[in-house]
């Protein structure tokens, strides 16, 4: 239960049980959920008339996302609940020959892979096979739907995009997943913003954009190998050209500084790499958010790191000096860079300014 210590809970579901026996129902569907152990926490739906049994399980899987950070165990047992109520749903439209439609299924998926994310389970790569076993289910109905489930279709595509950025920093002997990322941006592309499009759902209203920021966030964790980070970052910025305003800008500039990081460390440093930080930090030029300073500073650290002239080297690092100085202004500056402002010493106004 969400009180207990994580040592002593048992594996959730039963998953890894079932995924031994290799179950599947007769249409070739994932193996149904049903292992619910006490140590879980059952949560029964109640129905009213203003929602329907679909509404309060996205309800209660919406909850667990949103208390992840503060409460992950109570995210932990809303995750469970709603696996175990999602598979009660699924018993049930099996005994009444009754098709699930795609959102069911986006939320079921969605769930297995959100319970991978929070818990500390060693069956990392069961519960993803599985989320994308019903992810995929979700697709299929969402391309027989057609016109209808375009605004689902996007989420989902974007949910089989997670899985497999997941299942691949799981397991880098597995493909690169480029072809789910491209169809997932073409799905949210579909998807244009709409009257019909929670104002809350970021990634829904940011379009292809999510995408790109969801695999940059992979590759900055550093939970992939070089070789993989410098193609998914060279994904990153073919995408992010495409796309208009800041936001993009802001995301290229961090796939040519991730793209450089990657290849610093699987190739010979070479002009190429000096030329992808000079980019990244011309790109943040106008930059005035904390968050996006810090990267612009960090992009001109390394950026100075790989100069071949004690000169130039001394010129980049001041700039990211004068940068993170401005950060500091603004009380958002994390400790590891105020020893770095602390350690260079102090830089001119006049070093303030972008690279010739």
């Amino acid at each position: 239960m969400a009180g207990e210590d994580s040592a002593k809970r048992k594996r959730p579901l039963g998953l890894k049980a079932r995924a031994a026996k290799k179950a599947t129902t007769d249409d070739g569907a994932a193996p149904a959920v049903n292992d619910f152990e006490e140590s879980t926490a059952t949560i029964m739906l109640q129905g009213d008339e203003n929602s329907d049994e679909l509404d309060e399980l996205e309800g209660i899987f919406t909850s667990a996302i949103e208390c992840a950070d503060e409460d992950p165990q109570r995210a932990i047992s809303l995750l469970r609940g709603t696996i175990h109520e999602s598979d009660r749903l699924l018993r049930i439209s099996d005994v009444d020959d009754r098709q699930m439609d795609a959102r069911f299924y986006l939320i079921y998926g969605s769930a297995l892979y959100s319970l991978t994310e929070v818990s500390e389970d060693d069956d990392t790569l069961t519960f993803l096979e599985l989320a994308h076993q019903r992810l995929s289910q979700a697709d299929a109905l969402c391309m027989a739907g057609g016109e209808a489930e375009a605004v689902v279709f996007g989420r989902v595509r974007l949910a089989l995009a997670k899985v497999e950025l997941a299942m691949l920093a799981a397991d880098e002997s597995r493909d690169m997943p480029l072809e789910s990322l491209d169809r997932a941006v073409q799905a949210l592309q579909l998807a244009s913003p709409a009257a019909d499009v929670d104002a809350a759902d970021t990634e829904q209203r940011e379009g292809p954009l999510a995408v790109v920021s969801l695999v940059l966030s992979l590759v900055d964790s550093q939970r992939v190998g070089d070789s993989a980070a410098a193609e998914l970052a060279s994904w990153c910025e073919t995408q992010a050209r495409k796309l208009p305003g800041d936001k993009a800008k802001h995301a290229l500039a961090q796939a040519l500084w991730l793209r450089a990081n990657a290849l610093i460390d699987c190739s010979e440093l070479g002009p190429e790499i000096r030329e992808l930080f000079r980019e990244a930090q011309a790109l943040l030029a106008d930059a005035d958010a904390s968050d996006v300073l810090i990267l612009r500073g960090e992009i001109e650290l390394n950026m100075g790191n790989v100069q071949e002239e004690e000169e130039d080297q001394e010129r980049c690092y001041a700039m990211a000096v004068a940068t993170f100085k401005r950060v500091q202004a603004m009380g958002a500056l994390p400790d590891s860079f105020a020893q770095f402002v602390d350690e260079i010493g102090p830089a001119d106004d006049d070093d303030d300014s972008d690279e010739e």
